[in-house]
């Protein structure tokens, strides 16, 4: 049998394609070039925010909260209240249109 290493070190392939490529002389990654590049900090600018529409998200997160765990403990009430609650909901969403 032959040896792999005798295999290995006779070029039974031939030349291959690789080896008549140009070779890069710069690596873009591993040498990367700071000097072409301007380091601009970039930022999208801030939208105004109502002084109030923290509060009217988190009463709204709440009412939602309070109409899913009503659901899950007793869907008997919940199915009588729900009226009251899509209301609510309703008028807080209108709210946030101000």
């Amino acid at each position: 049998m032959i040896n792999l290493k005798k295999l290995l070190s006779e070029n039974v392939l031939g030349d291959l394609p690789s080896s008549k490529l140009m070779k890069m002389k710069w690596n873009p990654v591993t040498e990367a070039n700071h000097e072409d590049e301007e380091a601009v900090e970039e930022a999208a600018p801030k939208m105004r925010v109502k002084p109030y529409a923290k509060e009217l998200k988190a009463a709204m997160l709440s009412l939602k909260r309070f109409d899913n765990m009503a659901r899950m403990e007793n869907p008997g009430s919940h199915s009588r209240a729900k009226g009251a609650i899509a209301k609510a909901i309703k008028a807080l969403q209108a709210l946030r249109h101000l």
